[in-house]
């Protein structure tokens, strides 16, 4: 893959499209960019972004070492997609590799999405924060740590807020007002990719 964003295909690539082989990155990317490319008119191409097989495992991925190599995907993606506003898109895919199957996240108006997690993070940061509060109180009375833990995450599920999480919101969802956003032009057009097998040989190994 080059500045340009070219797919660099290799013959044992090529070999994972035979019956009975595990998909790895390299050929789902394929099968969706030539998806796009023979499917999708000039118009709606331009509508529309798909994101690296290796994006969302390493957004998803906790280890040091992953959000170093995060880091560095990010700063390529943002050279390669510098002409390419992404919130200005209709449509954002991002493959999904997980427990050796492939699944595809469509995100449509990728904006709004945006506001929406923006909305989520002013109600459920403060919460956060108060049962981090709280936790820190019991203690400071006398509690147990261990038991102060416990009883503050009994709390937290209570209320649908993973403490462990950033991205987790739950059922604090349905508290939210809706945000409702000016109608657009979306292309009808229907991306498919025919071919579908279970797992990735290589699908982390990049």
């Amino acid at each position: 893959r080059g500045a340009s964003g070219a797919l660099l295909l290799r013959a044992s690539d090529l070999g994972r499209l035979r019956p009975g082989e595990w998909l790895n990155d390299n050929a789902v990317e394929m099968a969706i960019r030539l998806t796009e490319r023979l499917q999708l008119g000039p118009r709606a191409r331009a509508l529309a972004h798909v994101m690296s097989t290796v994006f969302f495992s390493r957004l998803s991925s906790r280890s040091d070492v992953a959000l170093a190599a995060l880091a560095a995907d990010y700063d390529r993606v943002r050279r390669w997609t510098k002409r390419a506003d992404v919130f200005s898109k209709t449509l954002l895919l991002v493959p999904v590799h997980s427990r050796g199957h492939w699944s595809l996240i469509a995100v449509i108006n990728p904006a709004a999405a945006a506001r929406r997690f923006r909305a989520m993070a002013s109600v459920v940061d403060p919460v956060r924060a108060g049962l981090a509060d709280a936790e820190a109180t019991m203690v400071q009375r006398g509690a147990d740590p261990e038991a102060a833990a416990e009883l503050v995450r009994a709390r937290a599920a209570q209320l649908g807020v993973d403490t462990s999480d950033p991205m987790h919101f739950a059922p604090l969802l349905g508290r939210l007002p809706s945000v409702r956003v000016a109608p657009q032009h979306t292309p009808r057009a229907r991306v498919s990719v025919r071919r579908r097998q279970k797992g990735s040989g290589s699908g982390s190994a990049r």
